[in-house]
């Protein structure tokens, strides 16, 4: 059979006259999508941006970690523990992996990305095509959340992200995202959100983008992932308050629904301060992990606590609700975001224009020159490569070349869906048949 491992001394006892061994664990079946190639260049493009521009561009990778359950093992029981324990004091899991109902935490995890300091500013693909060289890991910030106390959503990335650039301040900001509803940036909700993070940090710009659907695991923050779930390894987190032999879940019988909340929190918080505790001064790839969590028993103060009214009047309300005055504020809001967004399947890039009559551009003049003047000619959008076929172009080459009109143009979803883009808004192309019927009804109603 074939060696596990051909780099270590033994596999030289294996003859290797059949073709097979030990199989690894793989999370790469999928179905195969045929945007996958156009996204991967799309998020190049993104990623080889920020690295030009790298005195200028904060990079991040944002995405949630899978649940961590409280009542049965953290993670999965069959995650390999690598501690090391007394022999009397092994761990003892329970022989199946069914947790308290209605009990998981949801960790929020950033990475900045960042590239090492003895890697060059250019590398050479397989082609001999010429790349920036960007990072693919770095410093992970991780942001704890219970779903039924603080939901994971938009308002609350945006929140998290405000503190994030903050403190790693650039003018500039890029963002690998994943395709989640709490992300996703062909969600009318969150365009309008990002817009307010892009307009009141006073950004030059802040782009997004993601992997294609049921490929997120090509995410870089995945990666940092498996590090987290390893020191949770056989870790139990306790569900129920001390002294008590079950559950506030299953007391909700004797129990108020005030009294349930008041014990739930008090479970949650004490379960994420356990599971932060295991994180505490441990690594990825030798760059730090920080983690905090949101308690369970105390509010907190969100950068926009409108997102349910956002969501309400954008997703689901009627023409004649947007237009009422008492929307006013948000309707304006939106038609500021249509006029400083490019808008492309899977990806948003606010910046800021040129126009006399825009009085946050005037007030706020930009920094960030050289790479703003690149944004106004028209971020590259993949194009299908002149010398290669089968490939799309560099990130230089199609900064080199003319850009596609509209820029999804060379995306097989684009042209099958046939939906094209906004002729009224300044780069607005539609990801569904559904999005361009309510973009129309509420924003553009004489021209339908």
């Amino acid at each position: 059979m074939v060696p596990p491992n051909k780099k270590r001394k033994a596999s030289v006892r294996y003859v290797s006259e059949i073709d097979a061994k030990a199989a690894r664990i793989r999370n790469d079946d999928r179905k195969e999508d045929e945007n996958a190639h156009y996204y991967f260049s799309q998020v190049k493009y993104v990623l080889e941006f920020g690295a030009k521009h790298s005195d200028q561009t904060l990079v991040l990778s944002g995405d949630n970690m899978n649940k961590v359950r409280i009542g049965g093992t953290a993670v999965s029981r069959h995650f390999k523990n690598s501690k090391i324990f007394p022999l009397n004091d092994t761990p003892n899991v329970p022989d199946h992996d069914f947790p308290t109902p209605r009990y998981p935490i949801t960790p929020n995890g950033y990475m900045l990305l960042k590239k090492k300091s003895n890697e060059g500013t250019m590398i050479t693909d397989e082609l001999g095509r010429e790349h920036f060289n960007y990072g693919r890991s770095g410093p992970m910030i991780v942001k704890s959340r219970v779903e039924d106390f603080h939901p994971t959503n938009v308002a609350a990335h945006v929140t998290d992200l405000t503190n994030i650039i903050h403190e790693h301040w650039r003018p500039i900001v890029c963002n690998v995202i994943d395709g989640g509803s709490d992300y996703n940036s062909n969600f009318v909700t969150n365009v309008l959100m990002y817009m307010r993070l892009w307009r009141d940090l006073d950004l030059d710009a802040l782009i997004l983008t993601s992997f294609c659907p049921g490929y997120s695991a090509y995410n870089m923050i995945e990666r940092g992932w498996a590090t987290l779930s390893k020191h949770l390894a056989g870790v139990m987190l306790p569900d129920k308050l001390e002294g008590e032999t079950t559950t506030p879940y299953t007391q909700q019988r004797t129990l108020s629904e005030r009294e349930r909340r008041e014990k739930e929190a008090k479970i949650f918080d004490n379960a994420m301060e356990v599971m932060n505790s295991y994180w505490k001064g441990i690594d990825h790839h030798g760059h730090p992990v920080k983690t905090t969590f949101d308690k369970c028993s105390e509010d907190v103060a969100l950068v926009y606590t409108d997102q349910k009214e956002v969501n309400r009047l954008l997703q689901k309300g009627s023409a004649k609700e947007f237009a009422d005055p008492r929307n006013t504020n948000i309707r304006a809001e939106f038609e500021f975001a249509l006029n400083h967004v490019d808008k492309r399947i899977g990806t948003l890039i606010f910046y800021k224009c040129t126009e006399e009559t825009c009085n946050h551009c005037l007030r706020h003049p930009i920094t960030a020159t050289e790479a703003i003047a690149e944004i106004r000619a028209g971020f590259p959008a993949p194009i299908p490569s002149i010398h290669h076929d089968g490939h799309y172009a560099t990130f230089i080459e199609a900064t080199a070349a003319p850009r596609p009109s509209p820029a999804n143009l060379h995306m097989p979803k684009f042209q099958n869906l046939d939906l094209g883009a906004c002729q009224l808004c300044k780069s607005y192309i539609f990801s569904s048949a559904a999005e361009k019927m309510r973009h129309y009804r509420l924003c553009h109603p004489r021209h339908r």
